[in-house]
């Protein structure tokens, strides 16, 4: 199972964790959840490091809508999500 801190070519955490260690370019960025801090820090990364690909993982179709608004590239329904975050972070992902 991921944890916080990189993992794969992804950096996972919130926004403080975004302040902390900044993507590199290309790198994927995941954001697990989609609650009102997990959107801002979906806004932060596309706003600060524009070159990263923000990944989001919703629980709801409403947290998916949102985290789109705010930017994310990819957005993952849970239920599948552990699976296809394996695959993003083994780069098997398309």
């Amino acid at each position: 199972m991921l944890s916080r801190g990189r993992a794969g070519g992804l950096l996972l955490g919130g926004p403080a964790r975004c302040a902390q260690g900044a993507p590199a370019d290309g790198e994927r960025a995941l954001v697990y959840g989609c609650g009102t801090l997990d959107l801002l820090t979906i806004a932060i990364l596309r706003a600060t490091y524009s070159q990263a690909e923000v990944v989001a993982v919703a629980h709801h179709g409403f947290h998916a809508d949102l985290a789109r608004v705010m930017g994310a590239h990819t957005v993952l329904r849970s239920g599948s999500a552990e699976d296809r975050v394996f695959d993003f972070a083994t780069g098997s992902a398309p």
